[in-house]
């Protein structure tokens, strides 16, 4: 690159040539050169900042001399030309005027930006990207949001599927999978809790107690009263089981009755779910409906199919004058009658330049005018000439060909057309037979709905009759005869046996809640395994979605280390993970060999090979402009061209060719 700086702040007068190094004390403007240099480009110095007045050196000057800077890629020149703007008092605004030009070629902003191909996003600031491939440093100086959204670009060109991943997406899915695998284990403990400390607790069957009574009351009972009390025993069971098979016929006769109740509701149901075109009366018409439906269907798409030659006839019709023979002739005589009565316009006698007569234009004139008439009258003879050849013949067959097409179309819509009329007529009859035979169903329906009615009325009404039967039969309990009391053994007997009796019904009541405490605990068996099969299906889907995550990390930073490959080891941290194991993707860290580079001489190394990366992947080649590089030793330039400033002893500025 060549740069010429005419005049930028306090430089004048300034040419050199790239690759370069700039040596100088401070304040002698080699900062101001890069400055100028980014300023004829981009409009800005080589951090990104707007320059404003700062492009001149003070206000004395501001009036007399305007900011000029050129630089040459090749033999292509760029220059920036800017003056300040005052008011009508001679004051100075901040806003100054400016000039680009392309090869001496003035262009406004728009052509410039466009030749550059400048590519710019909205990150927390409108940045321009081709600024990032000027200075090594700028990028690196970016805040993290800024330096992410150029990252996360960079890694997902070319790569549909890392373009459609939604990291925040799958980060909420695997949020909720661990919410819902920490509720799933929970509820499981519960289950297990209440399986161990209530329902695996049986209720003892007081064996003991049974047995002790049991004995006492057979001792006892070998009295002189021994047969008296088995007959009243015997008795007692013979009540007891007539009691019982009375109780048991009613249980069955109630059981009869409600099936029967429920039978006649799912008819009831199944006579309101039913719809005309499946009861068991003959409903053929409506399956007609459907065959001829159909059968119009393709009638119609078949004449569809002929409707679209229709434009044999408008193409016919916009040519029939054309092909027709005579008013063909017609014609062209017609514009040969025009061209022959056509005359010269004497204002084209009248002189180009004065627009006064001029008897040399007005010859000129007339002559290519006569000229040009006669040659119109020789083409349209010719026309006729050649129509009455083989033209003639080319017309009348296709004349012919598109008339024979057209009848023929013709003959077939109008015949496709006629059958459909018939279809539609024979549509029309079937669905008025459709209408009655549904009116017939809807009315037998209706019939059998009415009938299962008056069967669930009645039924009932016997339902209620033995209900109360057997209420009755519960709640007067049988008589038992009583045993002997002329003694004291049998009083004694007696109470033993009441004892027996009592302890029998409470390990009966026992035996019950234990059958229950089964029941429940097989439910809550059946749960526990729906839940631990739920939640297998949940740690299988928290794992492959983490695993997703982790590739999709892994797979970004592989891409940018191949991007951004050089001499230093650059690993990018785009995420992080938690201390409760979620991703932030919230982060933005660089590392060089495995740690953030500390001193200047690696930052600036590091920002070239960044700089160096991003020129590759976005297809640009820029002179690097890299300011104060006294801290560094030995600069990685990557075989770029290259101005770069340092600071030394010099009281003047030293150009330096690399």
């Amino acid at each position: 690159m060549k740069v010429k700086i005419k005049k930028f702040a306090e430089l004048q007068n300034i040419e050199f040539e790239t690759p370069i190094k700039i040596e100088g004390k401070n304040k002698l403007g080699k900062t101001t050169i890069l400055n100028a240099v980014s300023w004829c480009l981009f409009g800005k110095d080589i951090n990104g900042d707007e320059l404003g007045i700062r492009i001149y050196a003070n206000e004395d000057e501001l009036a007399e001399k305007k900011a000029e800077v050129e630089v040459f890629f090749g033999e292509t020149s760029f220059c920036r030309k800017s003056s300040p703007t005052f008011t009508r008092g001679g004051e100075l605004k901040s806003r100054v005027n400016t000039e680009l030009f392309i090869d001496l070629k003035n262009v406004n902003q728009s052509d410039w930006d466009k030749f550059f191909d400048f590519k710019t996003f909205k990150g927390t600031k409108l940045i321009n990207i081709d600024l990032l491939l000027v200075n090594p440093l700028l990028f690196l100086n970016l805040n993290y949001k800024d330096k992410k959204i150029i990252l996360n670009e960079i890694a997902v060109k070319d790569d549909a599927e890392l373009g459609k991943f939604d990291l925040k997406a799958m980060q909420a899915k695997k949020k909720t999978l661990k919410k819902q695998i920490n509720e799933n284990a929970k509820e499981q403990d519960a289950i297990n809790n209440l399986i161990s400390s209530i329902i695996d607790r049986e209720i003892e069957e007081i064996p003991e107690n049974i047995k002790e009574a049991h004995q006492k009351y057979l001792m006892l009972s070998q009295s002189d009263n021994t047969e008296l009390i088995a007959k009243i025993n015997n008795d007692n069971a013979l009540l007891l089981a007539q009691q019982h098979q009375t109780k048991t016929h009613l249980l069955h006769q109630i059981k009869d009755i409600e099936d029967d109740i429920r039978r006649a509701q799912g008819m009831i149901e199944e006579l309101s779910r039913k719809n005309a075109d499946n009861i068991t009366i003959n409903l053929k018409p409506l399956h007609d409906i459907s065959e001829y439906e159909d059968k119009l269907h393709k009638s119609l798409k078949k004449l569809n199919e002929y409707v679209e030659y229709s434009d044999v006839k408008e193409y016919y019709k916009d040519n029939k004058e054309e092909l027709d023979n005579e008013d063909y002739v017609k014609k062209i005589l017609h514009d040969i009658s025009v061209v022959k009565e056509s005359k010269f316009n004497e204002e084209k006698a009248n002189c180009p330049i004065t627009n006064a007569f001029c008897e040399i234009a007005k010859n000129n004139a007339e002559e290519s005018f006569y000229i040009k008439k006669e040659n119109d009258i020789k083409e349209l003879k010719s026309k006729i000439v050649a129509f009455f050849g083989t033209e003639m013949d080319k017309h009348n067959s296709h004349k012919k060909k598109l008339e024979d097409e057209y009848n023929y179309y013709k003959e077939m819509y109008e015949t496709v057309y006629s059958q459909n009329l018939l279809i539609i007529e024979e549509n029309k009859n079937i669905e008025e037979k459709a209408k009655e035979a549904k009116k017939d169903f809807e009315k037998v329906k209706q019939n059998d709905i009415e009938r299962q009615k008056r069967i669930i009325e009645s039924n009932n009404a016997k339902l209620a009759v033995l209900k109360g039967d057997l209420a009755k039969l519960e709640q007067e309990p049988i008589i038992l005869k009583k045993l002997p009391q002329a003694t004291e053994i049998s009083v004694e007997l007696r109470e033993l046996n009441e004892e027996y009796e009592r302890l029998n019904k409470e390990i009966i009541g026992n035996i019950a809640i234990n059958e229950n405490n089964a029941k429940i605990k097989d439910e809550y068996n059946q749960k526990k395994k729906e839940l631990k099969k739920n939640y297998i299906s949940l740690v299988a889907d928290f794992e492959k979605t983490s695993k997703e995550i982790i590739e999709y990390t892994e797979k970004i930073s592989k891409k940018l280390k191949n991007v951004f490959a050089g001499k230093y080891d650059l690993s990018f941290e785009l995420f992080s993970e938690t201390l409760d194991g979620e991703i932030n993707d919230d982060v933005c860290n660089i590392y060089a060999n495995g740690q953030v580079y500390l001193n200047e001489g690696t930052t600036v190394n590091v920002g070239m090979q960044i700089l160096y990366g991003l020129q590759k992947f976005y297809g640009k080649s820029y002179t690097v402009l890299l300011d104060r590089t006294e801290s560094v030793n030995d600069i990685d330039t990557y075989d770029l061209d290259i101005i770069y400033t340092k600071v030394t002893e010099d009281n003047k500025l030293k150009f330096t060719q690399i």
